[in-house]
């Protein structure tokens, strides 16, 4: 099968070898930093350093540490669509069919599990890493990344101080329930001082009182 050219890095691609420089064009790998990790890491602002505010991209949203093959073919369905005269999304244009040229992306990237990694693992590079060494603060994604990081041991220490709120709060409960048990149990004392009869003993005080 023939795979569209804005899925080959040109520069690297060898005439009769499929595979050499396909999945690295550089359309293709602004069009997945775009999507994964918003607008600024996809133009020229991203080469230097600066970041953009607004919404949080997807790889801090969905937490997301790595790309894979599903992402990839993801992209390509879309960047497809995108240089097409299509006004919408469709299922089929033409002769080409989404679901078809999704499988057959996927069944190519799973069947090399060499040539996938090797694919995977230059993306993660190019999206994770700070590709700038002059740049201290990275990439937007790599950015976005320690976000989530923080963000994550802030909800797990929140956690672990709303767990120990309940812990106290159950174990007060536990002591004044006991507290309130004990009391039930001691004697309550008479007008006179001396410690109320049970039922049997009241009745056998009565009884000796008629007999004297």
């Amino acid at each position: 099968m023939r795979w569209p050219s804005f899925l080959y890095d040109e520069k690297t691609h060898v005439k009769g070898k499929m595979r050499t420089g396909l999945f690295r064009s550089r359309f293709l790998l602004q069009c997945l930093l775009l999507i994964f990790c918003g607008p600024s890491a996809a133009d020229n602002d991203y080469e230097n350093g600066t970041q953009s505010q607004g919404t949080p991209p997807l790889v801090q949203r969905h937490n997301i540490k790595t790309i894979t093959a599903e992402h990839l073919v993801y992209v390509a369905c879309l960047a497809r669509f995108l240089l097409s005269s299509a006004p919408r999304w469709k299922d089929r244009d033409g002769p080409w069919v989404g679901k078809e040229f999704a499988d057959s992306l996927l069944h190519l990237l799973y069947r090399n599990t060499t040539f996938m990694n090797e694919t995977l693992d230059w993306y993660d590079k190019q999206v994770f890493k700070n590709r700038f060494d002059e740049d201290e603060y990275g990439s937007d994604c790599e950015a976005a990344m320690l976000l989530v990081e923080e963000e994550e041991e802030h909800a797990q220490e929140e956690q672990r101080k709303l767990d120990a709120h309940i812990a106290r709060e159950k174990r007060k409960e536990a002591a004044k329930a006991r507290a309130a048990q004990e009391d039930d149990t001691l004697p309550v004392d008479d007008e006179q001082g001396g410690a109320l009869p049970v039922d049997g003993e009241q009745g056998d005080a009565l009884s000796q009182d008629g007999d004297s």
